[in-house]
């Protein structure tokens, strides 16, 4: 189906023939009038867009991507955590940390995929750093809801990564990326925001066009987590942790 724009006229603009002044009057006690009635339709169907044609007709609205549209950017980086450790993760899609600055392990991917929300992709591996319910790290071959995490920067100028799905119940507190004084990978609800643990400084190295849009990985992310299977939660082997 191909749908044509169209505009509407404003229900001001219609007109609707008179009665006599015995059923004018009669039906200025009425509460429901024709030209009520289309300002009632404006209101409520037209002016909100495509989402109510989609209910209205029910199929779906898609919209046509451009295929020489640019593809998403994404920024190349080292993650500094002010332990002292760059964020690594190893072939096995371990995560830890490292002293040195030149390994491919310790490069990713930090891709937008909302507004101050990334997604972190391993260089190395193409896997995507993901957090679950209880609060541990794992890597992930497929994007996933787990797989978001919002980006923040602290008062200190360093930036701090929480998960965009799990906090802690009664209080609210986001659950954090951190590294311990070892250079082990902690468990989000472990990890203060206020402590240096939580802190990282992005070491931007290039910004490059990723192969995929993902756009669509993230309409995919919006499910619900009990809407993720298990085994794509649990894709590889979580990091090893401080206990």
């Amino acid at each position: 189906m191909r749908w044509v724009n169209f505009r509407l006229p404003h229900p001001e603009r219609f007109s609707f023939p008179t009665s006599s002044s015995s059923s004018s009057s009669s039906s200025s006690s009425s509460s429901t009038t024709p030209a009520k009635s289309m300002r009632f339709i404006w209101n409520n169907i037209f002016s909100k867009g495509s989402h109510m044609l989609q209910c209205l007709c029910g199929s779906s609205l898609k919209k046509t991507k451009n295929p020489t549209e640019p593809q998403l950017k994404g920024i190349v980086t080292r993650l500094f955590c002010r332990q002292g450790f760059y964020l690594q993760m190893g072939q096995d899609g371990s995560m830890d940390g490292t002293k040195d600055d030149s390994t491919n392990s310790s490069l990713f991917n930090l891709i937008p995929v909302g507004l101050r929300v990334v997604a972190i992709q391993s260089v190395k591996t193409g896997l995507y750093i993901a957090m679950n319910g209880e609060g541990h790290l794992y890597s992930s071959e497929l994007f996933t809801a787990e797989c978001k995490f919002k980006e923040s920067v602290f008062e200190n100028y360093y930036v701090i990564y929480s998960s965009m799905l799990y906090r802690q119940k009664e209080s609210g507190r986001a659950w954090f990326l951190g590294l311990n004084k070892e250079g082990q990978a902690m468990k989000g609800n472990r990890v203060k925001k206020t402590k240096p643990a939580a802190h990282f400084l992005p070491k931007p190295i290039e910004a490059v066009l990723l192969g995929a849009h993902l756009d669509e990985l993230a309409i995919d992310a919006l499910e619900d987590v009990e809407d993720v299977p298990h085994q794509r939660r649990l894709a590889h082997l979580p990091c090893t942790e401080a206990p």
